[in-house]
Formats: C-alpha cells, structure tokens, sequence
C-alpha cells in the first residue's frame, strides 16, 4: 500500500510501480483492514513519553491519512464506519484506556467512554470508542487505486545503480532508467537498502475467519491487550487476529507459511473468551503477512543517506492505512517541491543513528513497544 499510495500521488507524471510478484502480494493483501488512528499504543502513554503536541500530531497524520483514503473511495471499499473499540482487557488496560479517554477528550478528539461495550465477548467490558475510525476492504480499494497508475507485477527488482545522469533500475525482466527511485519495500527492505538491517523487526501479522452462528453483536474494528489482539465481524463471520506473541518462535521473522501454533492459540482464545454460541471453531480460512516494526515505533520517510535522488517509505510497524497515503504526499512534496515537511521522528535521517535489533524479547528492548 505504501508503493501505491506514492505512485498514486505521482499519477499525473512519468510514474512506474514495479512489484516483485502480484500486487497485494505480502501484508498489504492480507491485514484485518482497520483504519485506526494512534500510535499502537494508548494516548496517554504516548502523552506521557513524548508530550502532548506529538500525541496529538500523531493522531492528527493518521486522520489525515485516513481522509485521503476516504476521499478516494469507491461502492462496496467500506465495510464499517461506526468507529472502533479499544477494549480494557485487564485492570490495567481499563487504567490506562480511561486515563486516554479523558486526556483525548481535553485536547478536542471526539471520542466516547462506553462502560460495558458488547463486542462478542462473553462478558462486555469497558470501552473507548473512537467514533472517527473505520473498517475498509483493502485489498478491494488498494487494487482499484492501483488501476489508476502505470505499473508491472513479477518484475523483481535486483539492483539499482547510479548512473549520474540518472538511475539504472534492474529488474528480473528488463533495465529501466529513472530520475527517482522510492523504495517501498516494508519487511523486505533489507536485501535492495541494507543500510536497514536490524533497524526494524520483521514480524508476522495472522488472522482466521469463523463462521457465525448468530447475528454479529457490532461491525467496528475491535483492539484489545494494547493491540495485540484484534477482531471484527461481517454479517456473516468472525474476522480474528494477534496473539502471535504466544509463540515468539513463529513471530519474529518473515513469515513464509501459515503458523499452525499461532492458529491453535487464536482458536482455543476465541473459544475461552467470545460469547458461547457465536462463532464455530471450525476456521474457513487463514492468513498472513510480515510487518516491519521500526525499533523506536515511527516510518522511515524521505531521502535514504549517502544517495542521490533515492528514497525510502517502509517501516509501517502494522499501521499501514494510517501512514501510506500522508507520509506519500510528503515524499510528493519532497521530490516535486523540493519542501520538506517530514517530521523529524519520521525522517529517515534516523537510519544512521538508531539503535539495531539483534534478538531477544523486542517488547521488552524498546520503550516504543513495552507496555
């Protein structure tokens, strides 16, 4: 989504896309579809490390992003737009949730505090509802944005080099030339910019679909246990994923096959905790992709140090929807204008001074992540 959403920007202008195998191929085509907006953790702890203008920018490029998304899409992209839940699984959570609550309702965010929200689970638990997030079908709407540029599947990119008139980009298929490459590579940025080893985590996101047996309670996009669990409902389904840090074996790395433990734990969790009766445990289907998860928990956005006319978007750290389309303006202004509107904890200037990630329990190493 992030290399649509720059082609995208750069419609009306000399614009390829290039992708390696099928659009849609990786995460992008395989993730629960939430446009969410936050950190990926809870506004007050974002407050708290960084300060109240930053929690509230953040906020701010994710709606941003989000609008930019809205405003472009087409009958049948948008499965819900009622808002999401963000559910107190624990004393703590619901600690910290109300604690958010109240510091986003003081800095003007529209959201609601619902004391016992019912989202299938067998007791309702207290909630914050952001009434301004949404539920899209992204493969649906990223494969029709994708129709309005020039672009070619399987068409690996091996190597780009600097020609000093200009880039030779090469490809499985061909040679082409370019004035300005962007790399939008997320997970599998290492092998093309390997400047970026270590500088992120590459993680597995997965998700299975059960029937229902009963009308579905709600059709927002349901986060709990600080987003590592995470649901939604069609008419006709439960849409469930996370847990992946129950088997850290299968998390960390790029995931190359379905992980049958991680399903056996989203299964037996389903059955422990949704309401007796609404869903069968019997899984239609399964899926996954790879995240890449920055070690200080922002994107990669802007001119990749030490070479000419390149630049990076990556490092989505699974809020794909709520950065693509910003931070891709802002490489649109970048490149055209030659303005850089980039927040600093954005830019890719950071490449060179953060810290690597090596192994070990990545919640527990980084501030970002430990909650």
């Amino acid at each position: 989504m992030s290399g649509i959403s720059v082609a995208y920007h750069f419609r009306n202008q000399n614009i390829l896309l290039l992708e390696k195998d099928y659009l849609l191929s990786g995460a992008s085509g395989s993730n629960a579809g939430f446009l969410i907006t936050g950190f990926g953790e809870h506004f007050h702890r974002t407050t708290k490390r960084w300060g109240s203008a930053r929690a509230r920018e953040i906020q701010e490029i994710h709606e941003a992003s989000h609008r930019k998304i809205r405003e472009r899409i087409q009958s049948g992209e948008v499965m819900a737009q009622d808002g999401s839940f963000s559910i107190a699984f624990t004393d703590k959570e619901a600690q910290d949730l109300r604690a958010s609550y109240e510091s986003m309702l003081a800095e003007g965010f529209p959201v609601e505090w619902i004391s016992s929200a019912n989202v299938g689970l067998s007791s309702p638990l207290p909630a914050l509802r952001n009434p301004v997030d949404a539920l899209l079908d992204s493969r649906i709407f990223w494969n029709s944005l994708a129709a309005s540029v020039p672009h070619k599947t399987h068409s690996a990119v091996i190597k780009v080099v600097d020609a000093g008139d200009s880039l030779i980009v090469i490809t499985s298929k061909e040679e082409l030339r370019a004035k300005n490459v962007v790399y939008c590579l997320n997970a599998y940025s290492e092998k093309l910019i390997p400047e970026l080893e270590g500088k992120f985590i590459p993680l597995r996101g997965q998700m299975v679909e059960l029937p229902l047996l009963k009308d579905p309670p709600c059709r927002n996009p349901v986060i709990a246990n600080y987003g590592e669990i995470y649901w939604n409902f069609t008419p006709t389904t439960l849409r469930f994923g996370g847990l992946e840090y129950v088997v850290p074996q299968d998390e960390v790395g790029i995931a190359n096959a379905l992980s049958q433990n991680i399903l056996r734990a989203q299964i037996e969790w389903i059955e422990e905790h949704f309401e007796p009766g609404l869903v069968t445990p019997l899984a239609m289907k399964a899926w996954y992709g790879t995240m890449a998860f920055t070690v200080d928990g922002f994107p990669f956005v802007g001119r990749l140090p030490g070479r000419r006319n390149q630049y990076v978007l990556c490092g989505m750290c699974g809020l794909g929807h709520s950065y693509a389309m910003e931070c891709a303006s802002w490489i649109c202004d970048l490149i055209t204008r030659d303005t850089n509107i980039i927040p600093a904890y954005f830019s890719s200037d950071r490449i060179v001074g953060l810290p690597e990630y090596r192994g070990g329990d990545w919640r527990s190493l980084y501030e970002a992540w430990n909650h």
